[in-house]
């Protein structure tokens, strides 16, 4: 784990054991900021909230998680919601860095691609096109290499 990580992060990665956490649904709105709320939406069949308390809150009524006088349990809930995280049934990724924004271009053509082939001036005097032209011939198949195989006899047992 990274030394900048949050306890968030930590819960989420599954650094610290759920059960030691002492009040797990103050962590929950980083989830509730990763995750698209469609997937939370089909996941949970909650559909609006306002922020993480309010999305718990909802869960608990939905799940039957209600302490005495119907109070949601909301940390047996965000216990639920992490425990799901962190074995993936929320689809959730990063984004790979160095990645394009939305809207940029894409080069059409291939310049984006370093050209890792030998000069045309290496390969036998011809140029790049008459190089690119050969046809590309599989080589010779050599014999196969035969292998002696060893019988049992009756001496060797």
């Amino acid at each position: 784990s990274n030394t900048s990580d949050s306890n968030a992060d930590m819960i989420c990665k599954g650094v610290v054991r759920m059960e030691l956490v002492p009040n797990p649904s103050a962590y929950i709105d980083p989830i509730i900021q990763k995750i698209k709320p469609q997937y939370l939406t089909q996941a949970y069949k909650v559909e609006e909230w306002k922020d993480g308390e309010d999305f718990l809150a909802q869960l608990c009524k939905r799940m039957g998680k209600l302490l005495k006088k119907g109070e949601p349990d909301l940390d047996a809930v965000a216990r639920i919601v992490f425990q799901d995280f962190q074995r993936g049934r929320l689809p959730y990724f990063n984004i790979p860095p160095n990645t394009r924004a939305e809207g940029e271009d894409r080069p059409t053509d291939m310049s984006f691609i370093e050209d890792t082939a030998a000069p045309a001036e290496l390969v036998e005097g011809k140029t790049e096109t008459e190089v690119s032209n050969e046809p590309h011939t599989a080589k010779e198949e050599e014999e196969p290499v035969k292998k002696k195989r060893r019988t049992i006899k009756d001496e060797d047992c």
